[in-house]
């Protein structure tokens, strides 16, 4: 899944960093992905991404963990 994610996001924003990482286990498994971007990193959250249906986008503040 890493790759697909990497492979996609890397082709369409430039501000994408290609660090994508797991965190958690079973239903609490997240994909954490960077961006170097804020503009690029909301586009990626508003837009549907239709080789990544199974995943959905949210905004990730480690400081409220």
């Amino acid at each position: 899944m890493i790759d697909a994610v990497n492979n996609l996001l890397l082709e369409t924003y430039h501000s994408y960093t290609g660090r994508a990482r797991m965190s958690g286990s079973g239903d609490l498994k997240r994909l954490v992905i960077h961006f170097n971007s804020t503009t690029e990193r909301d586009a990626c959250f508003s837009l549907r991404h239709d080789d990544l249906s199974d995943l959905k986008f949210f905004l990730h503040d480690p400081q409220q963990l």
